[in-house]
């Protein structure tokens, strides 16, 4: 028997639709995400808020979680590296994400 590694997705650009709400009275911000490419494969959605602690307005609340759905049709292995990948993915749009929503946030409260 002859296994031939098979490449199956190896293009790293990723579309994302977002909608971000922010409320500066509240001073609160929002937003939400789905892919936009291999919706067939793998659909994955994210949301994020950042909001004024209510006992102390100069501390932040952040909340943030995703969701990864992939198609089991690929198999386990590739599910699996997906999976991985999509995990990897979300700890760096973390990151960034943090930093964004902080700016936005700080831009409307001036």
């Amino acid at each position: 028997m002859c296994t031939l590694p098979v490449q199956v997705i190896r293009d790293e650009t990723f579309v994302f639709e977002e909608e971000e709400r922010i409320n500066r009275q509240e001073r609160y911000c929002a937003s939400s995400c789905d892919n936009k490419v291999l919706e067939s494969i793998v659909k994955a959605h994210g949301s994020s808020s950042m909001r004024a602690h209510p006992k102390n307005p100069d501390w932040t609340i952040f909340e943030q979680s995703m969701s990864v759905s992939i198609n089991a049709a690929l198999g386990k292995t590739v599910k699996r590296q997906l999976e991985s990948f999509a995990e990897s993915l979300f700890l760096s749009a973390a990151k960034s994400g943090t930093a964004s929503l902080e700016q936005s946030l700080t831009k409307w409260e001036a």
